[in-house]
C-alpha cells in the first residue's frame, strides 16, 4: 500500500495524519489542514490538485470527464454541517469558448469596498482565475479561505433561549464592526488600526442577518468566529468570550 501513496503523493498528509492517529500514541503532533482533505478527496476522484492546494489556489478543478468544487461555494449558505462537502458532475469548464482543467484563485486584494457581492471569472493569459468580490469596486477574495474559517468556527444551531431575545443588559465588551474588517491589508488601508488597538479583547459583532452573501463574506480571512444560527445573541457573545474569539456573524 505504502508504494501507492509514493506513486501518488497527493494524499500523504492526511493519510499519515490517520495512520499516526490509529496507530501511534503522538497523534496530538500530527497536524491536518483543510488543504490536505480536499487534497485526499480530489486524489481518490482523479484530480490532481496538490499543488493549487498548496498555494492555497484551488476553488474547482476538471478531470476524467468531471467537474468538482465545493458545496459551500456553490451556495454561499453557512451551515452547520458538510462544510467541506464536494458536488460537481459530468462536464467541462469553458469560459468564452476556452477549456480550463484548473481555474486558479485570484489571491491579490484590491481596496475599494461595498457591500455587493458578486462571483467573478478573470481570463488571464491561459488561466481562468476565479474570485468572488465586492461589487461595483474591485475588492476581491480568496473563496479557499472562507472553507478554511468555517472548518476552525464554533456553529451556534441553538440555546435555552428564543432566538430574537434581546441582551438583558448593555454588553460594553461588544461592539459593531463590518465585514470587511477582517482583511487585514484592507482595515491598514483604511486607517482603521486605531479601533482595532482599542478593542482588542473585545467582542466584535458582524449584523448581518438574514443576508447570506454577507454571512459568506465575513469569513474570507481565516480567523475563526462564532457563527449564530438560531441561538440568541447573548449566549453567542458569551461562547465567543469563552472561546476566546474576536467577533460573532450574526
Amino acid at each position: 500500500m505504502s508504494q501507492e501513496w509514493d506513486i501518488a503523493p497527493s494524499p500523504k498528509n492526511f493519510i499519515s495524519a490517520v495512520e499516526s492517529i490509529l496507530f501511534k500514541d503522538n497523534y496530538l503532533s500530527t497536524g491536518v489542514f483543510v488543504t490536505d482533505i480536499l487534497d485526499f478527496a480530489l486524489w481518490i476522484i482523479g484530480h490532481d490538485a496538490h499543488d493549487d492546494l498548496d498555494r492555497g489556489a484551488w476553488v474547482t478543478s476538471s478531470a476524467k470527464g468531471q467537474v468538482i468544487y465545493p458545496v459551500l461555494l456553490e451556495s454561499g449558505i453557512l451551515v452547520d454541517h458538510g462544510l467541506l462537502r464536494l458536488g460537481g458532475g459530468p462536464g467541462r469548464l469553458i469560459h468564452s469558448g476556452t477549456e480550463y482543467s484548473k481555474p486558479k484563485n485570484l489571491l491579490k486584494d484590491k481596496e475599494e469596498p461595498d457591500l455587493r457581492i458578486l462571483w467573478q471569472a478573470i481570463e488571464k493569459e491561459t488561466e481562468l482565475q476565479i474570485a468572488f468580490g465586492v461589487m461595483p469596486g474591485c475588492m476581491i477574495f480568496n473563496p479557499l479561505h472562507v472553507l478554511g474559517t468555517a472548518v476552525e468556527s464554533i456553529f451556534a444551531p441553538y440555546c435555552a433561549h428564543e432566538s430574537n431575545r434581546p441582551l438583558d443588559f448593555v454588553d460594553e465588551e461588544a461592539y459593531y464592526i463590518t465585514p470587511f474588517w477582517l482583511s487585514q491589508s484592507l482595515v491598514l488601508s483604511l486607517g482603521s488600526t486605531k479601533m482595532l488597538a482599542r478593542n482588542i479583547g473585545k467582542e466584535g459583532v458582524i449584523a448581518v442577518a438574514g443576508n447570506h452573501a454577507l454571512r459568506f463574506h465575513s469569513l474570507v480571512s481565516n480567523v475563526p468566529t462564532v457563527v449564530r444560527m438560531n441561538a440568541c445573541l447573548g449566549c453567542c457573545l458569551d461562547l465567543c468570550l469563552e472561546a476566546k474569539y474576536p467577533y460573532v456573524v450574526c
